[in-house]
């Protein structure tokens, strides 16, 4: 999957858009929650060592497991708050199929928007359980 198809199929997801925090080659998709106004992320796309690279977000048991079935591709997540290390990771796009690439995309946005629907105490206490 190239960069420009990644980008494309992060912005079909509802209320998906694109930022530029830390410059022009370091891509970051959001989407608007419908409970709130804020705008969570749920991809960032950018390119290191030569290499595209996404970061993505899910629960902690899937990131525990992506890390130990895809050791050296799928890595804690780049330019990431300690808190939030062990729900986001950055893989190595090429390593895999468009078809898992939509996966992780999809997985991703599904928690960000997941997590967003939670009121302040819940988000609390997901925090505090890791």
């Amino acid at each position: 999957m190239t960069k420009e198809e990644l980008i494309e199929y992060c912005l079909q997801k509802p209320r998906a858009q694109i930022c530029y925090p830390f410059g022009p080659d370091y891509i970051v998709v959001k989407a608007k929650s419908s409970a709130r106004s804020k705008l969570y992320t749920f991809a960032e796309i950018f390119e290191l060592e030569g290499r595209l690279k996404m970061t993505f977000r899910c629960d902690m048991i899937t990131t525990r497991f992506l890390r130990v079935r895809y050791k050296k591709v799928v890595v804690p997540a780049y330019r990431c708050k300690p808190e939030h290390l062990p729900y986001k990771s950055t893989l190595d796009v090429a390593t895999f199929t468009d078809d898992k690439m939509k996966y992780f995309v999809d997985l991703s946005y599904e928690r960000a928007c997941l997590v967003a629907t939670y009121n302040r105490k819940k988000r609390y206490r997901l925090a505090a359980k890791k």
